[in-house]
């Protein structure tokens, strides 16, 4: 049979075409041209599909990582190497070079592209219940029939804040979102009730 594009009748058909033919015409990577990033302008918390991820990337190599997550590769390529170069920064838009080489039927194919990555950023819901004031417990702090002295305040205060800064590594809600001093005592106000439980639990020892 011959390739219906050159003519050739010397080489074995490939999805209809010549070996030569299919590898002038294919893409060993695919991916769209302008991709967009929405990350919290707060936490810097990345926003996946419809969940908020924990992240620690700063934004330049958000945006390499984002080109690779969303790029594919056809399944006949073999030593596929690709990288990413940001070459300009307007704003918030990064224009990418993508340089991508690999072999295809054993031979080797070379292919660049650019790409425009956008950040937006916006407020997680995390962050937008912190900046509102949001809490779910209150933690009463007192001492029977008197208020408690300077050194007890201190020593709470000590603990609540230590206590809630390591439990805030896994959960954005242990936070103070207030304290008020009231004639009984001092109440915590907190933003995560699985915090609070937590705390109050410490709290008890003291």
């Amino acid at each position: 049979m011959f390739c219906p594009r050159c003519g050739s009748d010397d080489e074995e058909l490939i999805e209809g075409v010549c070996k030569s033919c299919f590898i002038k015409k294919a893409k060993i990577i695919g991916m769209d041209d302008d991709l967009k990033i929405t990350i919290c302008a707060h936490c810097n918390s990345i926003l996946n599909g419809i969940k908020w991820e924990d992240s620690e990337l700063s934004d330049e190599e958000l945006v390499s990582f984002t080109v690779m997550e969303n790029l594919h590769a056809m399944e006949q390529v073999e030593d596929l190497e690709i990288s990413v170069d940001i070459l300009t920064v307007r704003g918030s838009n990064y224009e990418c070079l993508v340089h991508a080489e690999g072999k295809l039927l054993g031979t080797l194919v070379v292919e660049e592209y650019k790409v425009n990555v956008k950040i937006v950023k916006n407020v997680c819901p995390d962050c937008s219940k912190f900046a509102s004031g949001y809490f779910e417990s209150v933690i009463q702090i007192r001492a029977d029939n008197r208020f408690p002295t300077h050194e007890e305040l201190q020593i709470v205060d000590e603990i609540v804040r230590t206590k809630l800064g390591n439990l805030s590594l896994k959960n954005r809600m242990a936070y103070v979102s207030d304290v008020a001093m009231l004639k009984e005592g001092v109440d915590y106000y907190i933003g995560s009730y699985k915090a609070a439980k937590k705390l109050q639990k410490q709290l008890r020892t003291v």
